[in-house]
Protein backbone atom coordinates (compact mmCIF):
# COMPACT_ATOMS: atom_id res chain seq x y z
CA UNK A 1 0.00 0.00 0.00
CA UNK A 2 2.87 2.31 0.69
CA UNK A 3 4.11 1.97 -2.89
CA UNK A 4 0.64 2.70 -4.21
CA UNK A 5 0.54 5.99 -2.24
CA UNK A 6 3.97 6.99 -3.59
CA UNK A 7 2.88 6.33 -7.15
CA UNK A 8 -0.33 8.29 -6.64
CA UNK A 9 1.57 11.25 -5.16
CA UNK A 10 4.06 11.25 -8.04
CA UNK A 11 1.20 11.18 -10.56
CA UNK A 12 -0.50 14.09 -8.78
CA UNK A 13 2.79 16.02 -8.75
CA UNK A 14 3.33 15.35 -12.46
CA UNK A 15 -0.22 16.52 -13.24
CA UNK A 16 0.30 19.73 -11.27
CA UNK A 17 3.57 20.44 -13.08
CA UNK A 18 1.89 19.76 -16.42
CA UNK A 19 -0.94 22.13 -15.55
CA UNK A 20 1.51 24.86 -14.55
CA UNK A 21 3.63 24.52 -17.71
CA UNK A 22 0.82 24.33 -20.27
CA UNK A 23 -0.96 27.46 -21.35
CA UNK A 24 -4.64 27.81 -20.56
CA UNK A 25 -6.90 26.88 -23.47
CA UNK A 26 -7.92 29.83 -25.64
CA UNK A 27 -11.44 30.30 -26.82
CA UNK A 28 -11.64 30.70 -30.60
CA UNK A 29 -14.41 33.06 -31.57
CA UNK A 30 -16.26 33.25 -34.85
CA UNK A 31 -14.62 36.60 -35.55
CA UNK A 32 -11.18 35.00 -35.25
CA UNK A 33 -12.15 32.29 -37.72
CA UNK A 34 -13.53 34.83 -40.19
CA UNK A 35 -10.43 37.03 -39.95
CA UNK A 36 -8.15 34.02 -40.41
CA UNK A 37 -10.16 32.95 -43.46
CA UNK A 38 -9.98 36.44 -44.96
CA UNK A 39 -6.22 36.59 -44.35
CA UNK A 40 -5.80 33.17 -45.95
CA UNK A 41 -7.81 34.25 -48.98
CA UNK A 42 -5.83 37.49 -49.30
CA UNK A 43 -2.52 35.63 -49.19
CA UNK A 44 -3.52 32.41 -50.96
CA UNK A 45 -5.74 33.85 -53.69
CA UNK A 46 -3.01 35.56 -55.71
CA UNK A 47 -0.72 32.56 -55.25
CA UNK A 48 -3.35 30.20 -56.63
CA UNK A 49 -4.03 32.62 -59.50
CA UNK A 50 -0.32 32.75 -60.36
CA UNK A 51 -0.14 28.97 -60.20
CA UNK A 52 -3.06 28.71 -62.62
CA UNK A 53 -1.52 31.27 -64.96
CA UNK A 54 1.79 29.41 -64.91
CA UNK A 55 0.04 26.13 -65.71
CA UNK A 56 -1.94 27.65 -68.58
CA UNK A 57 1.19 29.30 -70.01
CA UNK A 58 3.12 26.03 -69.79
CA UNK A 59 0.38 24.07 -71.54
CA UNK A 60 0.07 26.74 -74.26
CA UNK A 61 3.79 26.68 -74.94
CA UNK A 62 3.73 22.87 -74.99
CA UNK A 63 0.86 22.86 -77.50
CA UNK A 64 2.65 25.37 -79.73
CA UNK A 65 6.04 23.66 -79.63
CA UNK A 66 4.92 20.02 -79.93
CA UNK A 67 4.41 20.23 -83.71
CA UNK A 68 7.75 21.99 -84.02
CA UNK A 69 9.46 19.19 -82.10
CA UNK A 70 7.87 16.65 -84.44
CA UNK A 71 8.84 18.62 -87.56
CA UNK A 72 12.42 19.20 -86.46
CA UNK A 73 12.97 15.86 -84.72
CA UNK A 74 15.48 14.61 -87.35
CA UNK A 75 17.48 17.79 -86.90
CA UNK A 76 17.22 17.56 -83.10
CA UNK A 77 18.26 13.90 -83.20
CA UNK A 78 21.33 14.78 -85.26
CA UNK A 79 22.22 17.65 -82.94
CA UNK A 80 21.86 15.39 -79.89
CA UNK A 81 24.06 12.77 -81.55
CA UNK A 82 26.76 15.34 -82.33
CA UNK A 83 26.55 16.74 -78.80
CA UNK A 84 27.03 13.23 -77.40
CA UNK A 85 30.07 12.72 -79.62
CA UNK A 86 31.51 16.04 -78.47
CA UNK A 87 31.07 15.11 -74.81
CA UNK A 88 32.73 11.74 -75.42
CA UNK A 89 35.62 13.56 -77.12
CA UNK A 90 36.05 15.92 -74.16
CA UNK A 91 35.94 12.95 -71.76
CA UNK A 92 38.61 11.14 -73.78
CA UNK A 93 40.76 14.28 -73.87
CA UNK A 94 40.42 14.63 -70.10
CA UNK A 95 41.37 10.99 -69.58
CA UNK A 96 44.44 11.43 -71.82
CA UNK A 97 45.43 14.58 -69.91
CA UNK A 98 45.25 12.73 -66.59
CA UNK A 99 47.26 9.84 -68.06
CA UNK A 100 49.87 12.26 -69.44
CA UNK A 101 50.26 14.13 -66.16
CA UNK A 102 50.58 10.87 -64.24
CA UNK A 103 53.26 9.62 -66.68
CA UNK A 104 55.23 12.87 -66.37
CA UNK A 105 55.02 12.58 -62.59
CA UNK A 106 56.18 8.95 -62.77
CA UNK A 107 59.14 9.82 -65.02
CA UNK A 108 60.08 12.75 -62.77
CA UNK A 109 60.40 10.42 -59.78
Amino acid sequence: MLDHDKVERSINTAEKQHQMTTAPPHHITGKTVILASVAGAIIGGPLIALMGFSFVATMTILLVTSPLFILFSPLLFGAAFLFTLEMLGFAAAGAMAVAGVSMVARVAR
